[in-house]
């Protein structure tokens, strides 16, 4: 892997912060299955599948078409032994999953992002490695090395000062028409951390001088990206806003637990970001958030955020499933909690295709993953659907069509230490056996 120069820093202003009105509703009734049933609307199951047992702690995932046979692979990285791999596999049969490796020798990946920053046809893959116990945390890129992504991979290091680094978005961000990135880190210590962006400068993007990274704002604990952004959060036309997390995590003793906006401006090179302050969760390990239409009424900038502590010491009026529901016409927001169990790894996506999302989530007190469907008779309810046992998603849950039915609603779930799954998404009175088996490595 080689260590090219590091890229120059810019730092602007630091970002402005703005006020918002946050109006909060009663918890939604919640329905049992039989009462589904007696709705009409079918129960639905969840019903895991194994890609890999021989990885341990499965993390960072992303999808890409790698070897383009019209259908996307999981790239995924190991928060145990530092290596990036990608799934190969049939469009017209989910199984078997064949495993190349695209890099190794980083610590602790947490992240990964695929895309074709170059226009050259080839997906390339940003690394995001923690490195708890090996610091600091770097930020790398990988391509591979000719026109078969089943060959080798190279890397570059694009940040080597990304310390407890999680993960990013990549969209343009500058408007030129090249792939940027967003991302967040942790830091170690008092002044260290936050939301940066690097900016394509086009060429090759294994040299790292084609890269400049850029501060949108320092803040110790910052984390995660909401995956389905960017959006126009204010309504000024520039759908260039991202919803955050901050979060009390490995930085806890500098960090202060918090839901934020940060606005892109015109000139994001040069002008400062303003940042919205939808929750401040002081004293909370705040982790994953997206953004959905939660409501059912067309607007996809609702946000469902889950609440946790690794110590178990988060107050019970802030711990749970969240869901904070946008009111453009208004300027306010609707706080709605669904739950008050430890929860991460949320994802919203219209599963059933009735226009609403569900919501997926991790409940890290009971060790289960859950479904949350909405309720038709209530614009703000939901009711748990169905669960699974599972020990720990990690982190990013990503919905695709892995079954072929013409449907994007089966996730890939990554389990710490268990290794890669992926669920299908089935009526009760007619679920298919779960094909199990640890995936081959590619010869």
């Amino acid at each position: 892997m080689q260590s090219p120069r590091f890229p120059s820093n810019h730092r602007p202003r630091c970002a402005a912060a703005v006020a918002l009105l946050l109006i909060s509703a009663p918890p939604p009734a919640t329905a049992t299955a039989a009462e589904a049933t007696a709705s009409g609307r079918p129960q639905l199951q969840l019903v895991r599948h194994t890609i890999d047992t021989g990885i341990r702690e499965a993390d960072g995932q992303s999808l890409a078409d790698i070897d383009g046979n019209g259908v996307n692979n999981p790239v995924v990285g190991t928060g145990s032994g530092g290596r990036v791999f990608w799934y190969e596999r049939d469009p017209a049969d989910p199984e078997p999953w064949r495993r190349h490796q695209i890099a190794g020798g980083f610590t602790e990946i947490e992240g990964t992002l695929a895309a074709d920053f170059n226009g050259d046809g080839r997906i390339e893959v940003v690394i995001f490695d923690q490195a708890t116990r090996n610091p600091p945390g770097l930020v790398a890129i990988a391509r591979q090395d000719q026109d078969d992504p089943r060959g080798s991979w190279s890397t570059t290091l694009l940040d080597r000062e990304a310390n407890h680094v999680q993960q990013g978005l990549v969209f343009d961000i500058t408007g030129d028409g090249r792939l940027d990135f967003f991302y967040a880190y942790e830091g170690r210590g008092p002044g260290d951390g936050g939301f940066y962006w690097l900016q394509n400068l086009g060429g090759d993007p294994l040299d790292a001088d084609n890269w400049v990274k850029h501060e949108i704002d320092q803040v110790s604990g910052a984390w995660w990206i909401d995956p389905h952004g960017p959006r126009d959060f204010n309504d000024n036309g520039n759908p260039g806003d991202i919803a955050v997390t901050v979060r009390e995590g490995r930085n806890r003793q500098h960090s202060s637990g918090a839901v934020l906006i940060y606005h892109r401006p015109e000139d994001p090179v040069n002008d400062r970001w303003e940042k919205t302050v939808i929750a401040d969760l002081a004293g909370n390990d705040v982790l994953q958030i997206c953004s959905g239409d939660f409501t059912g009424n067309g607007d996809a900038r609702d946000l469902v955020v889950g609440v946790a502590s690794h110590r178990g010491n988060a107050p019970v009026r802030h711990r749970g499933l969240h869901l904070y529901l946008h009111d453009g016409a208004a300027g306010a927001w609707t706080h709605v909690r669904l739950s008050s169990l430890h929860t991460a790894a949320v994802l919203g996506a219209d599963l059933t295709g009735d226009g609403r999302q569900e919501i997926v989530a991790m409940d890290r007190t009971n060790h289960r993953l859950q479904l949350w469907r909405p309720d038709p008779s209530e614009q703000t309810g939901f009711r748990l659907e169905a669960d699974h046992p599972f020990r720990k998603a990690d982190d990013l849950l990503l919905v695709d069509d892995i079954n072929g039915d013409g449907h994007a609603r089966d996730l890939y779930v990554g389990s710490d230490p268990d290794g890669m799954f992926w669920f299908e998404l089935v009526e009760v009175d007619d679920p298919p056996a779960a094909a199990e088996g640890p995936a081959a490595d590619a010869p």
